[in-house]
């Protein structure tokens, strides 16, 4: 095969981890295939690599990749993607991957590039957003080569769903909120990091979009850092799960207005079962928050099933055993309190308008949970959720 200089530059910068070089009116796939074959090519990557090998021997194993594009809490990660986004938007409906390539700048100022996989994912936001979520699938040789943990290897990259902008970015910031709520609230939750993604497009690469989203971390990382596995444990029986945290998991959702779960379909939770003896040693994670009352996303249904006009219509599909659980939960959210509400009063993302929308929302479950009559109506009292029963949105 003939190395042209092109090529030669963009072997170079992958390996040792440099800017891409402009690949003005050229198909990056087709590039990526030339850079990625050959002998010589082979030759010069196994020549560089020898070369890093000393820089990448230094960099501790056990780091994710989620921990490298991690930030402090409040601090936006600037992402360059660069892949086919027409393709993406017009067969986001397959599951097919394609090449990307992501840039990002470290705290330390240095340049971050990784070369990955996406794809679309999800069920619903992909049928009705303009614009689909993503799964990133880095290069588990790439991620040695930085010193970076292969395993995980797998993030999901929330997006923007719509084209209107002010929207979009309404309800991205929302559903980040709500996880961050959940960390506050219980340490076994999903990591997130607020992005904001410059997506390059090939085809122009002279205009690219910027817009707002969200990485979740690698769902096996999350039960790793539990000191656990994942298991697809359906229709779990109650003396198999952690109940304490069982429960607030259940109150959580309640208070952000969420019934888009389903424990016995596994639908928008996980499952982590716990390297320990005990018989109830499984614990559930939630994620995907979009249908909630907090994000009040526009595409977001209320439940039919329950006759609801509105997603901010909360309903209970927990099973506390008696009010001593519930009052151990209860005092739990409200010591909480301030801390959540605080999270929202100084997220400076969002409007003025919406944190007022959310504190108000949050304050109408915080003062359920004080009036003991009305909480023992609503957790103790009406029909909720069993175990063995299922969940129908």
């Amino acid at each position: 095969m003939k190395i042209t200089t092109q090529i030669l530059s963009i072997t170079i910068a992958l390996i040792l981890g440099f800017s891409l070089p402009v690949l003005s009116n050229s198909n990056l796939q087709k590039i990526d295939e030339q850079v990625m074959s050959g002998d010589s090519i082979k030759l010069i990557s196994k020549e560089l690599l020898a070369n890093n090998s000393q820089r990448t021997n230094n960099v501790k194993t056990q780091k994710s990749v989620f921990d490298q594009l991690s930030m402090n809490s409040d601090d936006i990660l600037h992402i360059k993607l660069t892949t086919d986004v027409q393709n993406l938007v017009a067969n986001k409906n397959t599951d097919d991957y394609q090449i990307a390539y992501l840039e990002m700048e470290s705290n330390n100022g240095e340049k971050i590039n990784h070369k990955l996989k996406v794809k679309p994912r999800g069920k619903y936001r992909r049928k009705v957003c303009d614009f689909p979520p993503l799964k990133l699938n880095f290069s588990k040789e790439e991620l040695l080569k930085q010193g970076l943990h292969p395993k995980f290897d797998k993030l999901k990259l929330v997006t923007h769903c719509t084209d209107n902008q002010v929207e979009a970015k309404d309800n991205v910031l929302r559903e980040f909120l709500t996880y961050q709520m959940y960390n506050i609230l219980a340490d076994n939750s999903f990591r997130t990091q607020l992005v904001k993604i410059e997506y390059a497009d090939i085809h122009n690469l002279s205009k690219p979009i910027t817009r707002w989203g969200f990485l979740i971390e690698d769902k096996d990382e999350m039960a790793s850092r539990l000191n656990g596995e994942l298991c697809d444990c359906r229709g779990l029986e109650s003396d198999r799960i952690v109940k304490d945290q069982y429960n607030t998991m259940t109150m959580f959702q309640y208070m952000i207005g969420n019934e888009d779960w389903d424990l016995l379909s596994l639908r928008n939770v996980k499952v982590v079962q716990l390297s320990n003896a005990s018989t109830a040693n499984n614990i559930i994670v939630p994620y995907d928050f979009d249908f909630s009352g907090v994000v009040d996303a526009a595409y977001a249904k209320p439940n039919v099933e329950l006759k609801h006009s509105s997603v901010k219509q909360r309903h209970f599909y927990g099973n506390f055993a008696n009010a001593s659980e519930l009052e151990v939960v209860s005092n739990h959210f409200l010591t909480k309190r301030k801390e959540i509400l605080q999270l929202v009063r100084k997220f400076r993302r969002l409007n003025a308008d919406a944190k007022i929308d959310i504190e108000v929302y949050l304050e109408e479950f915080f003062y359920t949970l004080k009036n003991k009559n009305k909480a023992s109506e609503i957790f103790l009292e009406q029909d909720s959720y069993r175990f063995e029963e299922k969940i129908v949105r």
